[in-house]
């Protein structure tokens, strides 16, 4: 592909109170190997009462845009969108960091008229590898091999909101409550009849989350989102309508959300219970009943203090009960959109 045949492109960046990295993103953005006539970068920081909005302002290659009331991610979204006229919007967070490529390798993806949406890839850093956070990034690898075998059959069910682009055109807003603005968009990108391919050539770097504890504030957030997004886009379920991507929907989003856990869960308790059925069973009773305490105190203290193999399995079973207490949050429709950052 020419230069000559590049798609405009707009990198836009939802900030909320995050003068520590700003700077630094943006310069990132700039640096991104894209025709310069051809790549605009739009930074909203709506509700930030930080120096936000004043960062973005000294760097004369961005467009700015804040208001001080703070209406959540999806409405800053929305409210940006209106502005932007190009052929292509990537999102990307103000706390990651692009590969110089990226931009180049999401334009040669579009060159399919079939392709809506690209995702890219979530790579995640840890300097605190005794928490057990450093998990996260085995877990993001795992994802990233789905997503793979997802877009080589049919397409991916969902972009992390890390890195991710849409056609202009297909964009349109989200009900304002929405939570997980990445999955609920990538829904409708599918019922509009595109695929979502997913670009490993295009990958964003994050740092993890300080310790188990922030962690779990964002993994119960998404979870709740989830839980959310799956009942509003359940319509792809139909295999009639939409054939093997309603597989794919029930086996990578339905059942890790619903049936996975609860099958987890199901599986402890009755564990845990076997000791009152035969005494022979105490063992498997004692080491379940174990599993969730360490499970509840790493949450609690933020560190999972076991070595090794064992504290992947305890982040196992944190993962999976992050997205039971987000059952519980969504039920009490208590997950507001505007949610706390987790410390990094």
């Amino acid at each position: 592909m020419n230069t000559t045949q590049f798609p405009s492109i707009t990198l836009l960046i939802a900030a909320y109170n995050e003068e520590s990295c700003l700077a630094k993103k943006i310069e990132n953005s700039l640096s991104l190997a894209y025709p310069n006539d051809k790549k605009q970068i739009v930074v909203i920081t709506d509700g930030s009462n930080d120096s936000s909005f004043e960062i973005c302002q000294q760097f004369v290659e961005v467009t700015a845009l804040h208001q001080p009331e703070r209406r959540g991610k999806m409405a800053a979204i929305d409210r940006a969108m209106e502005t932007i006229t190009t052929d292509i919007v990537v999102f990307s967070d103000a706390n990651t960091d692009l590969n110089i490529t990226s931009l180049t390798h999401i334009a040669e993806a579009f060159a399919d008229p079939k392709v809506g949406m690209v995702a890219g890839e979530k790579r995640v850093t840890s300097a605190n590898s005794e928490s057990g956070i450093a998990n996260e990034g085995l877990y993001w690898k795992y994802e990233s091999w789905l997503k793979k075998l997802d877009s080589d059959t049919t397409t991916v069910v969902g972009a992390a909101g890390e890195l991710f682009a849409i056609r202009t055109s297909l964009h349109k807003p989200l009900p304002s409550d929405t939570i997980l603005d990445d999955f609920m968009l990538s829904m409708e990108v599918i019922k509009a009849g595109y695929r979502i391919k997913y670009v490993p050539e295009a990958y964003a770097i994050e740092s993890s989350s300080l310790n188990l504890a922030e962690e779990w504030k964002r993994k119960v957030r998404i979870s709740a989102g989830g839980i959310q997004s799956t009942v509003r886009s359940f319509s792809i379920a139909n295999p009639f309508k939409y054939g093997w991507i309603s597989f794919s929907y029930l086996v990578h989003r339905i059942a890790r959300w619903t049936i996975a856990p609860l099958a987890l869960l199901i599986s402890l308790i009755s564990s845990m219970g076997l000791v009152f059925v035969d005494i022979d069973y105490a063992p498997i009773s004692i080491l379940s009943l174990l599993a969730v305490l360490f499970t509840l105190i790493s949450i609690k203290k933020g560190v999972i203090f076991l070595p090794g193999p064992l504290k992947t399995i305890i982040y196992f079973l944190f993962m999976n009960f992050s997205v039971i207490a987000g059952w519980f949050r969504y039920a009490k429709g208590s997950q507001t959109v505007l949610w706390e950052k987790a410390k990094r």
